[in-house]
């Protein structure tokens, strides 16, 4: 299973908006519950931190979550032990956004 906690260490996007976001994701602890995936993430904003919690819904692709707010989550990669590729995606202000994201549980 994708459940524990990821580091994140590695990001990748062709559009700068995703990359120079003012609060750097540091880490994700995931929780699946059936087709739910919970999701609370600690970012790193102007040096101190913020944590979100999200629950999202496994659709019929296998590997891909929706969450509220036009977002989602697909699992490109992963050994489940110790990395992960993510492709988050999220629809702001009329246009899409894609970031590729490696994640690992060891640093």
């Amino acid at each position: 299973q994708i459940a524990g906690f990821w580091r994140e260490v590695g990001v990748a996007s062709s559009q700068n908006l995703a990359l120079k976001t003012p609060k750097r994701l540091e880490a994700l602890f995931l929780t699946l519950s059936g087709r739910e995936l919970t999701v609370k993430v600690a970012y790193n904003s102007s040096g101190s931190c913020e944590t979100e919690e999200i629950v999202g819904s496994e659709i019929d692709v296998s590997g891909t979550f929706v969450f509220p707010g036009h977002r989602e989550i697909h699992v490109i990669d992963t050994d489940y032990e110790q990395y992960a590729i993510l492709r988050l995606s999220l629809r702001w202000q009329g246009k899409d956004y894609h970031v590729l994201k490696y994640f690992s549980k060891r640093m």
